[in-house]
């Protein structure tokens, strides 16, 4: 979370803001810094109660995964909305379409008390002009009326069809209920990606919003990262563990210093590390620490143990390899251990994982073209 800070942390859940999120705060003062202090304040009073808005719909998300036993990494606010780093997707499409669903339900409900609040307190008139004009939010009965229709706006761009976004993730879950999770993953992500093109090119032709265009590329990369994801997980079904371990592996001494276990790290072209006590495994130690540590103290003379170690439970040659996946998933790592009897036999990379998966591609081609 380098590129985000804390702003708290609310049911169990850590909240960030993206480093550039001030950035939409100066943008609104810019436009609206012609109108009086009062009005500037309302504006941007309007900018931070849509984001708490947004951050309810993320917790929507979350409170619905946490159901289904998913827990929540985070919830960080960009510019360009909200995102609940989930532990994992429910795999069930049932779970998996209440999840989805859950984020815009929460703005339905916030605009069900909003709007007719503002339809009985405030009078409509000269609404659109005042939306559109110069000034964003000239007065509360705007504001009012502005928060309740931008929550109708997000439950509608939210809900349009474009893997990853909550709409995609609806229509996958249901295409799953008849075509398998994999096709309905395929399906869903090629037709996300046709939404990405559009949003992408309205964006350019309109001269419009550049942030229409960010979402559009995040839309297309993150559908395509899903989907390698579900490909793995589909072609790790019905593999053990042992089919994937590898028994030559690097692991650095805990008494090794900070430096020597970069230099070694390197030149095995290792990723991410594990740590041993006399060949004990006691943890993972992810590289972009260690770099982070070593550069930020200007110092490798320390040793491992001063570096933080996650403490990420080890794989049973007995495991499906499909545990690995979750297991470096939940953890953001990409090596995990393996034990046999209490004795560390090999590890598990998400390199040879990737490898599988090409593996299976090509015998799904040479099939194909026989």
């Amino acid at each position: 979370m380098g590129s985000s800070w804390k702003i708290g942390r609310f049911l169990d859940i850590d909240v960030f803001i993206h480093w550039s999120f001030p950035l939409i705060i100066l943008y609104f003062l810019y436009i609206s810094g012609a109108g009086s202090a009062a009005t500037v304040a309302l504006s941007v009073a309007f900018i931070l109660l849509l984001f708490v808005c947004v951050t309810l719909h993320e917790y929507g998300h979350a409170l619905a995964a946490r159901g289904y036993g998913i827990n929540t990494r985070s919830i960080t606010l960009s510019p360009i909305g909200g995102v609940a780093q989930l532990e994992s997707i429910p795999e069930k499409p049932r779970q998996e379409l209440w999840v989805a669903i859950a984020g815009p339900l929460v703005n339905v409900a916030i605009a069900a008390v909003l709007i007719p609040f503002a339809f009985f307190a405030f009078p409509l008139s000269g609404f659109g002009e005042e939306i559109i004009g110069e000034a964003l939010v000239p007065d509360i009965a705007t504001l009012v009326w502005a928060l309740g229709a931008v929550n109708i706006s997000l439950v509608l761009f939210n809900l349009i069809p474009a893997f990853p976004m909550d709409g995609g993730r609806v229509l996958r879950a249901l295409l799953a209920m008849k075509l398998g999770r994999l096709k309905a993953t395929t399906w869903a992500v090629r037709i996300g990606q046709f939404f990405a093109l559009l949003f992408a090119i309205y964006a350019i032709v309109s001269g419009g919003s550049p942030f229409l265009f960010i979402i559009a590329i995040f839309i297309y990369f993150a559908a395509r990262s899903e989907e390698r994801y579900v490909k793995i997980d589909h072609a790790l079904s019905n593999r053990q563990i042992h089919e994937v371990t590898q028994e030559h592996f690097y692991s650095a001494d805990q008494n090794a210093t900070l430096q020597e276990t970069l230099s070694n790290s390197v030149n095995q072209g290792e990723d991410d590390l594990l740590v041993t006590d006399e060949g004990r495994y006691i943890g993972v130690l992810r590289k972009r620490d260690l770099m982070q540590k070593v550069l930020r103290e200007q110092t490798g003379s320390a040793s491992v143990l001063s570096a933080t170690l996650l403490q990420v439970p080890s794989l049973q040659l007995t495991d499906s390899a499909k545990v690995a996946l979750k297991t470096m998933q939940k953890h953001r790592i990409n090596v995990l251990p393996v034990m046999n009897s209490g004795e560390m036999v090999g590890v598990v990379y998400w390199r040879v994982l990737q490898q599988l998966l090409q593996y299976n591609n090509f015998q799904k081609s040479s099939t194909a073209a026989n």
